[in-house]
């Protein structure tokens, strides 16, 4: 989950002294030797030629494309509020456009890939928010799709364990479940006493079984199918003041936060962190750092994070270690003023092993220039098998295209790679012409049973754990035919699978068609009326 940025709302960092419980406060930790197979760049985003004013800025919506194409979606504002594609190597290309234009700074907060969409959360199309589902070129839905309107002032979004979409809003907890991509059905749940009331929910991430927030006061909380619970820690020793802007479920469990010193100092100097299963039990793994703005889970599992202080940096938080390495921006690389986001990379690792993360940045100091997109590569990809599996049935349409979606679950460093190919065997009962018309007589049919079995499709596939795409199928004009000649017109698809990463479960899909139009019987011929003949 990617962090939020700072609003007129949140400037200031709303932190409030929390009483955290602190297990063991770690000794200072100062950034390591930065390895030299991680580096650090940058891209200028190159499809904005039309800048707003006199600068173009990159929005706090940045993930990994829903598609499993080897990309990164953002979203950028200039003349016009676009959906823009960038590749590890740069490449650029426009997804969506005519988003709703923000004027100043970004307020497009978030970005989720759920069910094969990118889901954007737009705060600034008052009053409420709009909830935008983009699909790729080749989705069933492509292009830019309102979804829903809802709430009052939007902060932040997560998928949650059940597969829903969870807002942290001015007016609480907005769940958003997808019904029927890309459509939803969203609804809100205040967030009660004992938290800081009357402010909503700020912060939010999936971890566990829950979805984690802050209140308006920076109070930790936990909404499930139960209801909520906390504040937590209840009680105990401060340890200074969290920020509700950073919060991040790694892939070891555990629920990361950055936090002020205990001093009061106003940067975000340590980073805490609890485990879902004693959320009461809170310690510092990090200090000594300059300002934490954003945080995120990298492709190794590890929390990686903006650090705005000094010139500014990307650092990494080993969490088995606790070790913190700092990587330094190149040259003519600035952190914007205001949001900050830092995503995980694309897809599964490249040829040797190894990962990327994005993040927004900007072409001058103090957040002046137009809008770049920095990444950092060369990040150690530990791959572990993931699980593809596939909706066990699919509508061809009168074109003979079906879509099937696969899914590969898994963390983000799981992987499900291979090709998967559809076959069919079916009866159909063929109508077969025995004697030919005769003077005076009908032709003589009888009807056989045969068996035919056609090849369908070869379909190779390289998707990210917990991410599903969508494959097209076009099939030939035989297997359509044979669609339409079955009884219902449909009929099992055979999956035979090969592997090179993960396991594939499923062995069996069912393809339904539309039924064939019904031949339009020919009109009798209108018999002619015998002239009457006159009597004499």
């Amino acid at each position: 989950m990617d962090l939020i940025q700072r609003t007129s709302v949140t400037n200031g960092k709303l932190r409030s002294a929390i009483a955290l419980l602190a297990l063991a406060l770690a000794a200072l930790v100062l950034p390591a030797a930065a390895n030299a197979q991680v580096t650090v760049s940058a891209y200028p985003v190159t499809l904005d030629a039309a800048p707003l004013g006199s600068t173009s800025l990159v929005e706090p919506a940045l993930a990994a494309a829903p598609d499993g194409s080897d990309s990164e979606w953002f979203v950028v504002s200039g003349r016009t509020q676009n959906l823009l594609s960038i590749s590890p190597t740069g490449q650029q290309s426009t997804i969506a456009s005519s988003l709703a234009s923000d004027a100043g700074t970004p307020v497009t907060y978030a970005s989720v890939d759920a069910d094969g969409y990118d889901w954007i959360l737009d705060n600034d199309q008052g009053p409420g928010n709009v909830l935008y589902a983009v699909g790729a070129a080749d989705s069933p839905s492509p292009g830019l799709n309102p979804v829903a309107r809802f709430g009052d002032y939007g902060q932040d979004m997560t998928l949650g364990p059940d597969g829903s979409l969870y807002i942290s809003d001015n007016d609480g907890i907005i769940r958003c479940r997808i019904t029927s991509a890309p459509s939803a059905s969203c609804s809100t749940n205040a967030v009660p006493a004992p938290f800081y009331t009357g402010a909503g929910a700020f912060a939010i991430d999936g971890g566990g079984n829950a979805v984690w927030f802050t209140d308006g006061s920076g109070e930790l909380g936990a909404y499930d199918a139960s209801g909520f619970s906390g504040p937590y820690p209840s009680s105990g020793a401060s340890v200074g003041s969290t920020d509700p802007g950073t919060i991040v479920t790694a892939a070891n469990g555990y629920v990361y936060m950055a936090s002020g010193a205990a001093s009061g100092s106003g940067d975000n100097t340590q980073i805490l962190a609890f485990s879902p299963g004693d959320p009461d039990q809170v310690q510092s793994v990090a200090s000594g750092l300059g300002n934490v703005v954003a945080m995120t889970s990298g492709p190794d599992g590890n929390v990686w994070f903006i650090d705005d202080g000094g010139n500014g940096s990307i650092d990494e938080l080993n969490t088995t270690t606790n070790q913190v390495t700092g990587y330094a921006l190149p040259g003519g690389l600035w952190l914007p003023q205001s949001g900050w986001r830092i995503a995980s990379g694309p897809s599964v690792p490249d040829s040797d092993g190894t990962g990327e993360l994005f993040f927004t940045a900007t072409t001058a100091p103090n957040g002046q220039g137009n809008a770049e997109i920095g990444e950092v590569v060369g990040i150690p990809f530990p791959v572990t098998p993931g699980a593809l599996a596939f909706k066990n049935a699919v509508n061809v349409s009168k074109r003979r295209v079906a879509v099937l979606t696969l899914t590969c679950s898994g963390q983000s460093n799981a992987g499900c790679s291979g090709k998967i190919v559809l076959s069919v065997k079916a009866k159909v009962r063929l109508k077969l012409q025995v004697r030919a018309a005769r003077s005076g007589g009908r032709a003589r049919y009888r009807t056989e049973t045969q068996t035919k079995q056609l090849s369908l499709a070869n379909i190779a596939y390289t998707v990210r754990g917990g991410q599903s795409v969508h494959s097209t199928v076009k099939l030939t004009s035989a297997a359509y035919r044979l669609l339409e000649q079955v009884v219902g017109h449909r009929f099992s698809a055979t999956v035979t699978s090969a592997t090179t990463l993960g396991t594939v479960s499923g062995t069996q899909l069912t393809m339904t068609g539309p039924a064939p139009p019904k031949p339009k019987l020919k009109p009798k011929p209108k018999k002619k009326k015998k002239a009457k003949r006159k009597k004499k």
